[in-house]
């Protein structure tokens, strides 16, 4: 299994995107740019995850999530969050400032 970190955007629909999170994420550690996530997630009508290729992780995978969610949000992009692991998910509530 590649243990790099990647991020990959497949259009599921028309208006719809899956967000494939991979690798190992970790803080120090080069991760991928969230650029085109970003501009693919406020472009979508929905957006979901797949993370079955997700390998161990910590607040470095976070720190983007955070980005995606403050993203969606400004588009009021639907996102559901239940494809990310067991942890992570239970913060998205705490993000609305």
């Amino acid at each position: 299994m590649d243990s790099n970190p990647r991020l990959v955007i497949e259009q599921s629909t028309t208006d719809a995107i899956v967000i494939r999170i991979a690798g190992e994420w970790a803080l120090g550690e080069a991760r991928p740019d969230f650029s085109e996530t970003l501009r693919a997630v406020s472009a979508a009508g929905t957006v979901t995850f797949d993370t079955t290729a997700l390998g161990k992780w910590d607040t470095s995978l976070i720190t983007g999530l955070i980005s995606l969610y403050q993203a969606s949000s400004n588009s009021q992009t639907n996102v559901d969050w239940s494809g990310l692991p067991q942890g992570p998910e239970t913060h998205y509530p705490r993000f609305r400032c």
